[in-house]
């Protein structure tokens, strides 16, 4: 059979495509407090010392943009509804502007409590979003990380409460959970960004096996990033 591959590379919706890709992301020069509960204090670390980002089909920058695009929907439901939510992407900064992060917003007048809430929105596939509401944030399997990221935001905005919200993107059925602050956890989280920040060459990492099913995942996980010969401080 003939291959005419060639015929897709040339449409309308390729080209849009090249277009989208085309617009990447630039390297950012700090850690990011959405990462900061990752199990890999090595993935993190490199991250941050090296300024790699992961490059992402067109595809998967769309499903990113549908993300924003469901959090500006929440948001105008819950404003509809009488609810006050403000500072929308208030930015928390720490370690000399090194770590970095923003929420979702600011919400208040909830019927759970009188007290103003850290606003935090996802969106997730069908399959996650049963995960969500079976397990909860605290046993879904990106739960360390979102919890750690409310935390921080809890503790920078000085609040005790977040309010997380989470779209399923393929039903449009919501989920909700209310997280108390644990300042001692937040506490932690900051030290463990400053140490990642201050180091000089990176920690271990989450596995030494590249075969192991997170690394396998993990788009650092190469003879030139994580798997590379260091030795002593970082060339970046």
């Amino acid at each position: 059979m003939a291959d005419i591959s060639f015929l897709q590379e040339a449409t309308t919706l390729a080209a849009v495509d090249r277009h989208i890709e085309a617009r990447r992301v630039k390297p950012r020069r700090y850690l990011g407090m959405s990462e900061i509960g990752s199990d890999c204090l090595r993935m993190l670390w490199l991250q941050y010392h090296t300024g790699h980002r992961e490059k992402f089909s067109a595809r998967m920058l769309r499903l990113f943009d549908m993300g924003h695009l469901i959090e500006k929907r929440v948001i105008k439901d819950l404003r509809a509804a009488g609810f006050e939510v403000t500072g929308t992407q208030m930015r928390f900064k720490d370690h000399k502007n090194r770590f970095k992060g923003h929420c979702d917003g600011i919400i208040e007048g909830l019927p759970e409590s009188k007290k103003p809430h850290v606003l935090e929105v996802k969106s997730a596939s069908g399959k996650s979003f049963k995960e969500f509401k079976e397990k909860g944030i605290a046993g879904h399997s990106l739960g360390g990380k979102y919890i750690s990221q409310v935390m921080l935001y809890m503790a920078y905005a000085g609040l005790d409460r977040a309010l997380f919200i989470v779209e399923c993107k393929d039903t449009s059925a919501r989920y909700q959970e209310r997280i108390k602050f644990d300042k001692a956890e937040a506490l932690k989280l900051i030290e463990k960004a400053r140490l990642i920040l201050e180091a000089k060459t990176p920690p271990k990492g989450i596995s030494d096996r590249p075969d192991w099913f997170l690394c396998r995942m993990c788009y650092l996980n190469n003879p030139e990033f994580c798997r590379k010969e260091w030795v002593g401080g970082s060339p970046f």
